[in-house]
């Protein structure tokens, strides 16, 4: 079943889980931001998974390739909060947008946000960058979210780098990455 959601999702074609392959892991405790470096080029996508966690307040988790902060990120976004739903986009931005996880609701390592990035064709130099998220985070109260959002990197250099961030906030004990190479 879930080869066949994920197959619908991408290009039509079943996932095994097979053809996942873990490049790095990261666990990050009181820094905001964490690369992913020396990325190699040999898998078709990439995917991040995570699971958050910070002390006590949310924030938005951003993230540029390559080390690039010029304006070459956009995005459209869909939140819902249990009550109200939010739709927008963006179209020059210096990082690109990838998920909001609300106050209060990843303060400890049983109450994580939950985050998979999809980063397609991401060494391809014949097209620019696109990017697929789904995240999600909830402390039992009315202040959870849902993010459905898609980014755009109008660049088309092969990704070698991802840096990840969360504004204003730090990780805390109990986070963690996985970036996974899709064949």
């Amino acid at each position: 079943m879930l080869n066949t959601i994920a197959g619908l999702l991408g290009d039509g074609v079943p996932v095994s889980l097979t053809d996942f392959e873990s490049i790095a892991t990261a666990t990050p405790s009181g820094t905001s931001s964490i690369t992913f470096s020396s990325i190699p080029s040999t898998y078709s996508h990439l995917q991040i998974r995570a699971s958050l966690v910070n002390a006590s307040n949310g924030g938005t988790m951003r993230g540029r390739f390559n080390g690039v902060t010029s304006n070459l990120y956009g995005e459209h976004y869909l939140e819902g909060s249990g009550s109200t739903v939010t739709a927008g986009a963006d179209s020059s931005q210096t990082y690109m947008y990838l998920a909001y996880i609300t106050t209060g609701a990843v303060n400890s390592s049983s109450n994580a946000a939950a985050f998979i990035m999809d980063v397609l064709d991401y060494a391809n130099t014949n097209k620019n960058k696109t990017v697929r998220v789904l995240a999600g985070s909830d402390n039992n109260t009315t202040n959870g979210t849902i993010n459905f959002i898609s980014s755009l990197f109008r660049d088309t250099t092969a990704i070698s780098s991802l840096t990840l961030d969360m504004s204003g906030i730090n990780f805390s004990a109990g986070t963690t990455f996985a970036l996974y190479g899709i064949k």
